[in-house]
C-alpha cells in the first residue's frame, strides 16, 4: 500500500492527544539502507502497522500523516513511551526531509534529555496554521520478541499536564512499593520466618524490573554497570522477581504440606533453570534472550496457577488471599504478553492499569500476610501458655516431691536417728561415734531445711534468704553480704518458692564455679516489681544459652514461669545477674 493514500490526523482546537498505532504505516529496513536522503524510493514499501513486527538490529521507518485544521500554530510533541536503542523524527518539506530535534535512546545520560526526568523519548515540532505535513519516525530496538509501539501524539500543554502526574504517580508508587520492602524486610529477624524476607525481596525486584522498563537507572545512576541499567538489566530483575516470588509462594501458602513431589521436583528445576540463566546473562548479557525469557515467563505464570489451584483445592485461606491479589494483575500481565507476541495492541491506560493492580496486589498481600502475623501471635500465645502451664505442673511436681522428701527425711530418718542416739548414749559407745550420729542428724535437718525452709513460710523470702545466707557463711570462704531494701510485700506461695529457689541455685553456682571471694544479694522490693541481684568477682560464667548448665536451665525455666525479666552480665572480672519479678502477678492470696 502507497503511503501517499494515508488518513491524515487532524488536529483540532480541542486536541489534547492520539495514540498513534491505529492509523500509522510502517516499513522494516532489514538490510539498514534507507536514510532520509533515499526515503523518496521506499514510499511504496510501507504498509499498515500489523502488530508482529520482530525486533532485531535493524531500523523501523514508520510514517503518519498530520494535518493542523485550525487558523493558528499548534506546538505538539510525539513520545515514544518504551526503550529505544535508538530514535529519530524527520518531517517531510518541500526540500527533503528535516531532522526533528536530535536522535535519541534511553541509554543517552538523563542531562542531555530535553524532559530530563521522563522515562521515554520525547520529540518537539510546531505546525503552522491549515499545514499538512508527513512525518517519518526512525526506531531501532534490538532486544525483544516483537516491536512494540506506544507512540502518542500530544499537544504540548496536555503533555507537560501528563508529564507532571506521570510523575507524581510514579514517585507515589515506588516509593510506596519501597517502603513495603523495606517494612517486611524489617519484620524477618524479628519473626525469624523466610517468607517476609522472600516477600520484601520479590517487591525490591518488582521494583527494579518496572524502572528497568522505563529506562529510570539508566536516566539516573550512569556508574551502574550495563547488565545493571541496560535492556539486559529487565531479564535480569524479572527473573529475580520470578524465583523470589515462587520462593514467597512456597512458604506462604505452605505447599510443601499438600503439592505433590513430582510439582516441586518440577518448580526446583525451574528455579535451577533461572539460576543457570542468570549465570549466562552475567557472563554475556549482549546476547538475545529474549525468546527464553518470554517461555521463561510463561512457565512462571502456569507456575503461580498451580500453586493457586492446589492451595483452593486444600481451602486454604491464604490462597484466597492470593487469588484475589494477584487476579487484576495476572489479567492485564496476559494482555502484556499477548501484546509482546503480536497478538494485541499495547495500551497506555493497561501500563497504568498494570501498575495500580501491582499495588492492589502488595495491599491485599499485605492484609495476607497481617492476618497470618496475627495468626502466628495468637499460636504463639497458645504455646506459652501451653510451656507455662507444663513448667507450672513439673515444678509442682518438683516441689511436692521436696516436701515429701523433707517431711519423710525429718519424721522418718530424723527419728531413727534420735532413738539410735538415745539408745547409745546408755551405752558404752565411743564419744567420735556419738559426734558422728549428731553430725548426721544436723546435716539431715539442713538437707531438709534446704528442701523446705520453715523459714519461708513462717516469716517471708526476706528471712528464708537471709537464714540462708547466714548458714553458708559459717562454712564458706567466701565472703558473702546479703542486703534488703524496701518493704517486704508478701506473694503467693508458688512465686516465694520460686524465688527462694533460684536464689538458692545462683548462690550455689558462686560456691562451685566462681572461684570468688566476694559476693552481695540484694532484694529491693519496689512498687510493682521485685529486683533481685547476685553479683560475684569470680571469673565468670558462659552467658550462651547453648553452653548452660542444668542449673542455671533451671533458673531460666522458673524464671519463665515466674514471667519474669533475667539479665546475665558476665566477664573476667565477675558476674552480675538481675532479676525483675512483676509484684502484681504474683502478690499472696488473701
Amino acid at each position: 500500500m502507497d503511503c501517499r493514500g494515508q488518513k491524515p490526523i487532524e488536529i483540532g482546537a480541542n486536541f489534547k492527544y492520539e495514540e498513534l498505532n491505529p492509523v500509522i504505516q510502517i516499513m522494516t529496513d532489514s538490510s539498514n539502507t534507507v536514510n532520509e536522503k533515499n526515503l523518496e524510493e521506499y514510499r511504496s514499501h510501507f504498509q499498515s502497522y500489523h502488530k508482529n513486527y520482530p525486533t532485531g538490529n535493524y531500523f523501523h521507518w514508520i510514517t503518519f500523516l498530520l494535518k493542523n485544521t485550525q487558523e493558528k500554530s499548534i506546538n505538539l510533541r510525539i513520545a515514544y513511551q518504551n526503550y529505544a536503542d535508538s530514535i529519530s523524527v524527520f518531517m517531510e518539506t518541500k526540500t527533503g526531509f528535516k531532522s526533528i530535534d536530535s536522535p535519541q535512546s534511553w541509554l543517552i545520560p538523563n542531562a542531555k534529555k530535553i524532559y530530563p526526568s521522563v522515562r521515554f523519548s520525547v520529540f518537539s515540532f510546531t505546525l503552522d496554521s491549515r499545514e499538512q505535513r508527513k512525518v517519518y519516525i526512525k526506531l531501532l530496538k534490538k532486544d525483544g520478541v516483537v516491536l512494540s509501539l506506544p507512540l502518542v501524539l500530544y499537544e504540548r500543554l496536555a503533555f507537560e499536564k501528563h508529564y507532571s502526574e506521570d510523575e507524581v504517580f510514579h514517585g507515589f508508587y515506588f516509593g510506596w512499593m519501597a517502603f513495603v520492602s523495606i517494612l517486611s524486610f524489617v519484620f524477618y529477624p524479628f519473626l525469624r520466618e523466610r517468607v517476609y524476607l522472600f516477600y520484601s525481596l520479590s517487591i525490591l525486584f518488582s521494583v527494579l524490573n518496572l524502572m528497568a522498563q522505563h529506562g529510570i537507572l539508566n536516566l539516573y545512576y550512569d556508574w551502574l554497570p550495563v547488565l545493571i541499567k541496560g535492556p539486559s538489566a529487565i531479564l535480569l530483575f524479572s527473573h529475580l522477581y520470578y524465583g523470589t516470588t515462587i520462593l514467597f509462594s512456597q512458604l506462604y501458602l505452605e505447599s510443601d504440606k499438600y503439592c505433590p513431589k513430582i510439582w516441586q521436583y518440577f518448580v526446583n528445576c525451574y528455579l535451577v533453570s533461572i539460576l543457570i540463566f542468570l549465570s549466562l546473562l552475567i557472563f554475556n548479557h549482549n546476547l538475545n534472550y529474549w525468546t527464553y525469557g518470554l517461555w521463561s515467563t510463561l512457565v512462571y505464570v502456569l507456575i503461580a496457577i498451580g500453586y493457586l489451584i492446589y492451595g483452593l483445592i486444600q481451602k486454604r485461606m491464604a490462597a484466597f488471599y492470593y487469588v484475589i491479589a494477584i487476579l487484576p494483575m495476572f489479567s492485564i500481565g496476559c494482555l502484556y504478553i499477548f501484546s509482546s507476541l503480536g497478538f494485541a495492541t499495547f495500551s497506555l491506560e493497561l501500563a497504568k492499569l498494570y501498575k495500580l493492580s501491582v499495588l492492589f496486589e502488595i495491599f491485599v498481600l499485605s492484609i495476607g500476610l497481617g492476618h497470618r502475623y496475627l495468626l502466628f501471635r495468637k499460636e504463639k500465645k497458645k504455646l506459652e501458655l501451653a510451656l507455662i502451664q507444663s513448667q507450672h505442673k513439673i515444678i509442682e511436681s518438683q516441689e511436692t516431691e521436696r516436701q515429701r522428701l523433707a517431711k519423710d527425711l525429718h519424721d522418718e530418718l530424723g527419728g531413727t536417728l534420735s532413738a539410735i542416739k538415745g539408745r547409745m548414749a546408755n551405752e558404752e559407745v565411743r564419744p567420735e561415734t556419738i559426734t558422728l550420729i549428731e553430725k548426721a542428724i544436723e546435716d539431715l535437718r539442713s538437707v531438709s531445711r534446704n528442701l523446705m525452709p520453715p523459714e519461708l513460710a513462717n516469716e517471708g523470702l526476706v528471712h528464708a534468704v537471709y537464714y540462708t545466707i547466714e548458714r553458708i557463711q559459717s562454712s564458706s570462704p567466701i565472703e558473702f553480704t546479703f542486703i534488703s531494701f524496701g518493704k517486704e510485700q508478701r506473694l503467693n506461695q508458688d512465686s516465694e518458692l520460686n524465688i527462694y529457689r533460684v536464689i538458692s541455685e545462683l548462690v550455689n553456682n558462686v560456691l562451685k564455679h566462681s572461684q570468688a571471694t566476694k559476693a552481695i544479694i540484694q532484694l529491693i522490693y519496689y512498687e510493682t516489681y521485685l529486683s533481685i541481684s547476685v553479683e560475684d568477682n569470680g571469673i565468670g560464667i558462659k552467658t550462651n544459652q547453648n553452653n548452660w548448665g542444668i542449673g542455671l536451665k533451671n533458673i531460666h525455666s522458673r524464671v519463665e514461669f515466674l514471667r519474669a525479666k533475667l539479665n546475665i552480665d558476665s566477664g573476667s572480672k565477675g558476674t552480675t545477674v538481675i532479676i525483675e519479678v512483676p509484684i502484681k502477678d504474683s502478690h499472696a492470696n488473701t
